[in-house]
């Protein structure tokens, strides 16, 4: 009877140790999937940041254009402003000299 309850005892132990083995390996498991989960969150993650970086990048570029081209035109109209009062003064100053030299002759 004794022989009978040892064998009962290792047949227990040898099914603890077969639930414990099971239950490593299906924890195992359970950490890489885990792990893998995490990391394709990580991935997604970084996608998604760096599609947003990308969508900010294109907004400041447009931005930038935009106003370079507003002080693109403002210079422009400025420069044909400066041209226009350059042109009236030419005149001034060339009906100046013509009067002057009508007046005073070629002494």
């Amino acid at each position: 009877m004794l022989t009978e309850i040892f064998e009962q005892i290792k047949q227990q132990e040898e099914m603890a140790a077969q639930l414990v083995q099971k239950a490593r390996a299906e924890a195992r498991d359970i950490l890489k999937g885990v792990e893998t989960a995490i990391a394709e969150e990580e991935r997604n993650e970084m996608q998604e940041q760096r599609a947003a970086l990308q969508q900010h990048l294109e907004n400041t570029r447009q931005d930038f254009a935009k106003q370079l081209d507003s002080v693109m035109a403002a210079k422009r109209k400025h420069e044909s402003e400066a041209i226009e009062a350059c042109r009236k003064n030419m005149e001034q100053a060339s009906d100046w000299i013509v009067e002057r030299v009508m007046q005073h002759g070629t002494d």
